[in-house]
């Protein structure tokens, strides 16, 4: 079995955010305070750039993968701010009423949020999306 390409590092998350250009650097302090706010966890450094809070142990039903992945999760990237809401595929649209409310987004079936402009969202609704899919995935893998 090959090993996951995403793992929990042990590399500063503020070091690492730090680095970000701007505006990008503010925003990832900006998401990083909303996820931290409702997880209560200390953010990780995860490989491919994502910032995780908390952990569970994932086990796929489909084949014989398992590792370890955060509850929590977003990735500051180039073109975007990514938030990872862990519920798997459908996740994003569980959710639909909230991201009608958001602001300008894209999301991916598997559970993905793409915000291009922080500034443009409604960050309460984006603090109720990331604790609505911490819950889920909290629920979810007890």
């Amino acid at each position: 079995m090959s090993q996951p390409k995403t793992v929990a590092t042990t590399k500063s998350v503020a070091g690492f955010i730090a680095k970000l250009p701007e505006p990008l650097r503010g925003e990832a302090k900006t998401v990083a305070a909303l996820h931290a706010a409702v997880t209560k966890q200390k953010p990780v450094l995860w490989t491919n750039g994502m910032i995780g809070y908390g952990k569970y142990h994932f086990k796929s039903d489909k084949s014989a993968q398992e590792s370890d992945w955060p509850l929590a999760a977003f990735a500051p990237r180039k073109n975007n701010i990514t938030i990872f809401l862990m519920g798997g595929m459908g996740a994003a649209q569980k959710h639909a009423a909230l991201l009608k409310k958001l602001g300008p987004h894209t999301a991916s079936t598997g559970g993905c949020i793409y915000i291009k402009n922080l500034a443009k969202v409604d960050l309460a609704v984006l603090k109720k999306l990331i604790a609505a899919g911490y819950a889920d995935t909290k629920k979810k893998h007890k």
